[in-house]
């Protein structure tokens, strides 16, 4: 319920706010949801957004809200923002749920194997570079792979095993092909890449479990 946003100095920030009406009937009606995501209606709901974007660079509303969910997203990867709040109990809350995960799967038997997903910014260099050049923002700012680093690290102090796909999804999917277009979501292409990565250590950790 809360709006994240990007203040001036570039730390993330967190705005309460109230659940209007459409929201409450965005929640329980699948069909609205289903009609909101239209274009038309789009238009219609908020005609003064389209108006502006229509006068800047005619993008739809689609590729604009994509790339403000991406510039939310890359700041928690800019150098030091990981130690300032929110992020930092943000962290916090991540490393003991996340503890907590691995606990109450070994208690019923289990083992935890994470599959660590990137960022389309992260693989793909096309979006990163439009990302940044819409945002203004200078690459070296940034700590690109700090969200794989974290959970390797959380995954190492739990003695849980991490598939960190990164490196080769940016070795097949530099220029496209591995997302859903302006989604963040993989398409059939990445769901087969990561499969062919995830595939290997399942197996080994069955046979382990079978011995």
């Amino acid at each position: 319920r809360d709006a994240p946003s990007v203040g001036p100095d570039h730390a993330i920030e967190f705005h309460p706010r109230e659940m209007r009406l459409r929201k409450r009937i965005l929640m329980m009606s699948k069909l609205f949801r289903i009609v909101e995501a239209t274009e038309t209606y789009q238009r219609i709901a908020h005609p003064r957004r389209f108006q502006e974007l229509d006068e800047k660079n005619g993008k739809t509303l689609t590729d604009s809200r994509y790339y403000e969910f991406a510039h939310t997203h890359v700041e928690q990867m800019r150098h030091g923002a990981a130690s300032r709040s929110p992020m930092k109990e943000g962290w916090e809350k991540v490393r003991e749920s996340f503890a907590g995960l691995v606990a109450t799967a070994r208690k019923g038997g289990a083992e935890v194997v994470v599959l660590v997903i990137p960022e389309e910014y992260q693989v793909d260099a096309r979006v990163r570079g439009e990302l940044f050049r819409r945002f203004a923002l200078d690459e070296k700012d940034y700590e690109l792979d700090e969200l794989q680093k974290r959970v390797g690290e959380m995954c190492k102090a739990n003695d849980v095993v991490a598939v960190d796909v990164l490196r080769l999804f940016q070795e097949e999917g530099s220029r496209g092909g591995l997302y859903v277009d302006l989604d963040t979501h993989w398409n059939s292409a990445g769901h087969a890449l990561a499969a062919q990565a995830l595939a290997p250590v399942l197996e080994a950790a069955l046979e382990k479990r079978g011995k």
